[in-house]
């Protein structure tokens, strides 16, 4: 009888690993994850963003007589936290890591500005809350990432520093009356430049 009990027992164990390793396969494909530990590789990355990342070459001379742009800056990629669980999976057999972030304070990119050489201020455009989806290769010691894209963007703004107040007023007034221009910006640049700093930090040194 016992004898019985213990069978049943041991082919119960048997059943609960076989569906266990019948989710894994079906999680994770058919590919090998290394023994990183995704979350501690994952916070490490985080922890190694930029407060603020000025954007090569991406000043502009004369885009109107008189007037030029400086390289602009990316500030708040360093608010950056993980939402939700990381994702893993296969794909073409190389393991994958999709993950969520979300920042804990406003993303802004901030760019120096001069008419002539009478007026000269800022130019920014803020949004209060900002949500990019990352898709990471995971390699034996490190994430790499691969694609960064926009999933949630909002409270968006446009400021313009330095000019009269009636400019000043009507460029804040961009966010209202032409919405679309704004969040396209946010819709390309965003990822675009996120991606080329996660792709730097990466390649700076291990996780």
């Amino acid at each position: 009888m016992q004898i019985g009990v213990a069978m049943k027992a041991v082919g119960a164990l048997l059943l609960i690993a076989t569906m266990v390793s019948a989710e894994v396969t079906a999680k994770f494909g058919e590919c090998t994850f290394p023994g990183l530990d995704l979350e501690v590789a994952l916070d490490e990355f985080l922890q190694r963003l930029p407060a603020s990342y000025e954007i090569p070459d991406s000043g502009t001379e004369r885009l109107l007589p008189g007037l030029s742009f400086g390289n602009t800056t990316l500030l708040g990629l360093s608010t950056l936290a993980m939402r939700g669980a990381p994702r893993p999976f296969c794909r073409k057999g190389v393991p994958m890591l999709e993950v969520s972030l979300s920042t804990r304070a406003a993303l802004r990119f901030i760019a120096p500005w001069r008419y002539c050489s009478a007026l000269s201020g800022k130019l920014s455009t803020t949004s209060s809350y900002v949500t990019l989806n990352v898709l990471f290769e995971v390699s034996e010691d490190k994430l790499v990432p691969v694609d960064v894209w926009l999933t949630w963007l909002e409270g968006t703004y446009v400021l313009l520093d330095g000019a009269p107040d009636a400019l000043s007023i009507a460029v804040a007034m961009l966010s209202k009356l032409a919405p679309a221009v704004v969040r396209d910006f946010w819709v390309e640049e965003t990822a675009w430049r996120s991606s080329a700093v996660f792709k730097a930090v990466a390649t700076s040194g291990k996780n």
